[in-house]
């Protein structure tokens, strides 16, 4: 509507039984698109498992959001760890104002190192406040993507990826990123199964303490192991169950492809 012209928030839907929402977005001139679904549920702990900055050749660089319905404001910090390390390269410190976002473009932040892959764990720092909120991600050349960030509530010890391709469909690929939440290291069991109920690969990863491992299926190293034109799911189990990771899967059309080449989903529990 026109009130809303040059709007950048968040939105609050209530109703008197449960709803669902979805959201898109994109500018006006441009090809992007993204979209997430409405949260139902905040923490005062979110994972965004997959953030970069000017990561993968310069061409990758993501967005956060933090939204705050609470009537009083909420201190919060976010903790970038790069993946495959266990300690934060650059720590964002900072407070949210009551019914308000901050929204943030990672690019602009001058204390993360350039290409920088890895995860964004957002941690309410005082009180009780629980908030939510998204990530983005976008190219270079015009490819976007937007997830939901993900309470710590909803870890889990196994994670399943319904559809993860490698040079499938006339060339798409994906790419998996796995979060460990917890304070120690895990021993991991990866599954992968192709649509044929067969099961592919067996592979066995070992993630450190709150760190992240970045799986891109493309890679010549899955060439062998799960070929070309496969397409099927992923299952990432802990060894622990006490243990938990968190996840997202991420897709990109071949360089042919006119329009948006890239989407994402966060895993299942």
């Amino acid at each position: 509507t026109a009130n809303l012209l040059g709007f950048s928030g968040a939105a609050k839907i209530t109703g008197a039984g449960p709803v669902a929402s979805v959201v898109n977005y994109g500018p006006a001139n441009s090809s992007m698109l993204a979209s997430f679904n409405g949260m139902t549920t905040g923490s005062q702990k979110l994972f965004a498992p997959q953030v970069t900055k000017f990561a993968f050749a310069g061409v990758y660089t993501s967005g956060l959001t933090v939204y705050n319905p609470n009537p009083t404001a909420t201190p919060f910090k976010v903790e970038f760890i790069r993946s495959g390390q266990t300690t934060p390269v650059y720590t964002y410190t900072g407070s949210v104002s009551a019914n308000n976002v901050w929204i943030q473009y990672v690019g602009s932040l001058s204390g993360l190192p350039n290409g920088f892959n890895g995860t964004a764990v957002v941690t309410v720092t005082s009180g009780t406040n629980k908030v939510y909120g998204i990530a983005t991600m976008a190219s270079n050349s015009g490819e976007s993507t937007a997830i939901n960030l993900v309470p710590v509530e909803d870890a889990s010890n196994i994670l399943y990826f319904p559809q993860i391709v490698r040079t499938a469909f006339g060339g798409y690929e994906s790419g998996w990123q796995v979060v460990n939440t917890t304070g120690v290291p895990v021993n991991l069991t990866v599954e992968y199964w192709r649509d044929t109920n067969v099961k592919t690969y067996t592979q066995h990863l070992t993630l450190g303490a709150n760190s992240a491992v970045t799986n891109y299926v493309g890679s010549s190293i899955f060439e062998t192991t799960i070929g070309d034109g496969w397409n099927g799911g992923v299952i990432v189990k802990v060894d622990d169950d006490s243990k938990s990771i968190v996840g997202q899967a991420n897709f990109v059309a071949p360089a042919t492809f006119t329009g948006d080449k890239q989407f994402s989903y966060n895993a299942f529990k």
